[in-house]
Formats: C-alpha cells, structure tokens, sequence
C-alpha cells in the first residue's frame, strides 16, 4: 500500500512539474462547458473554435505566471510568442462571431495576471481568483456553445465556489513551501488542519446552488459530493501530513474527474438522437 501511494506521490509531482494539473484546468473545464450547452450534436464539430483560443490563452497565463517566479527562467522567443498568442485567440473567436466569449478569454488573462503579479500570497485575493477562476474557465466554454449568460450564471457560480474550496484545502497541502516564500495564504494564516476543514465551506455552497438544476449534471455532481463528504469525513481527525492530504486531493480528483467523464458521455448519447434532425 505504501509502494503505491509514492508511487501516485510521484506521478502527481511530475504531472505538477510539467504542467499538466493547469492545463487541465485551463482546457477541462471549458470542454464541460461546452458540453453543457450543446444543443445539437453537430456543434461538435466546432469545438475547434472554442479549443484553439483557449489553449492559446491557458499557455500565456502559464508563461507569464512563471515569469513572476525568479526561479524560473522564461526564455525571450517563449515569452514573445506567449505574448503573441490571445492575439490569435481574439482574432480566431472574435472573426467566428463569439464576441462574449472573447471577452470572458480577456477576462481570463486579467484574473491570472493580477493575481500573480500582486495576490499570490494574500488568501482573500487568492480565494476571489479561484472564484473568479472556476466561473470564467467554465463560462467560456458554455458562451462558445452558443448558451446565454443568464442561462450559464447558476453553473458557473456553481464551478467557482467549487475551485475556491478546492483551492483552500490545495493550500493546506503547499503549507510549508508557502511560508518558507513568505506567502501569507490562507493555510499559513489560520493554520494547515483549520484551512483544510474550512476548505468544505464553499464546496457545500456550491452543491446548494446545483439544486436549482433538474439535469443529469445535478445528479451526478451531487452523488460525486457525497462521495467528496464521506473522504472529507474520513480524514476530518487524520493526521495532517503530505501524504494523507495528497491522498485526499487524489481520491477527491479521481471522483469529480469520473463524474465529468461519465456527463460527458450521457450527453454524447443524449445528443446523438440529434443528428439529421
């Protein structure tokens, strides 16, 4: 059992390293959106459109973010081209005529680059980003859709006060990096084993407001939060080290990330009886 969870430890290092855990949130939520507001299963086909300017713009928020890093060494060609990238991002969206979802792209880039340039580590900031974060992220998938603000308001509320308490019990596991940097993050200020319970606060909000949808999405992110509360529960009274919140982070990914995964599909089915229609 031991072997194992080193193991996984070391998967999740690399996959953080490498950058993968940010373009899975950069790319994996506007791919949900998306599908949320599909009607038909012919806007498939254009998920391109939505695709392309968002990986664009999820790679400039990376490079600049590692900019605000000394220890991290940014080339010149690869911040130019950083630079140069939501160039292309509002001209590819902006000339296919989703000008809501271009300004929700420069939304984006303000939210990332204010919170590295000036919050990093201050927690009521860092908590409105992820907030912010989790909406945006969310909503521009469902504006290149073709859905409506006010039709996408309830989920990406929803999607924010998720990233914000995931964002706070994440905190609990960088305690010690964070306060060795002088970053005054929530888990520093009240305590790793505080930060982390309270971490449950948002997300319990975020499950109150999904009652207002009568979708699959609301069963299936319902029972993923059951099964969120019971690990949350197990490991209430743990021993708070690296490895107990590693594995709580881990389960709780495993269960959201099969909850997409499974929407995705149901939805993929569901929309299929579309085609020719």
């Amino acid at each position: 059992m031991w072997s194992i969870l080193k193991l996984l430890n070391k998967l999740l290092d690399f996959s953080c390293r490498n950058r993968f855990a940010e373009l899975v949130f950069a790319g994996g939520l506007p791919i949900i959106g998306y599908t949320i507001g599909m009607n038909h299963f012919e806007q498939l086909y254009k998920i391109w459109i939505m695709m392309i300017p968002t990986c664009f713009v999820g790679w400039h928020i990376l490079v600049i973010n590692d900019v605000c890093f000394p220890e991290k060494r940014v080339s010149r060609s690869k911040l130019i081209i950083a630079g140069l990238l939501p160039i292309f991002s509002f001209i590819i969206s902006v000339s296919s005529g989703y000008c809501d979802a271009s300004f929700f792209l420069l939304l984006m880039i303000i939210n990332w680059h204010i919170y590295s340039l000036f919050f990093k580590g201050f927690f009521p900031m860092s908590m409105l980003h992820n907030f912010c974060g989790g909406f945006l992220h969310t909503g521009v998938g469902m504006l290149f859709s073709g859905m409506k603000m006010d039709q996408a308001a309830v989920y990406g509320i929803y999607f924010g006060f998720m990233m914000t308490g995931a964002s706070m019990q994440h905190d609990a596991l960088d305690y010690r990096e964070d306060k060795n940097a002088g970053y005054r993050t929530g888990a520093v200020y009240f305590g790793k084993k505080m930060w982390w319970r309270l971490g449950v606060v948002p997300i319990c909000i975020a499950n109150i407001i999904l009652f207002f949808e009568y979708t699959i999405f609301k069963t299936l992110l319902l029972t993923a939060f059951l099964a969120y509360i019971l690990c949350y529960i197990y490991f209430f009274n743990k021993n708070f080290d690296e490895l107990n919140l590693l594995l709580f982070r881990f389960i709780s990914r495993i269960v959201y990330g099969i909850a997409g995964v499974v929407y995705i599909s149901i939805r993929m089915m569901e929309l299929g009886s579309t085609i020719g229609r």
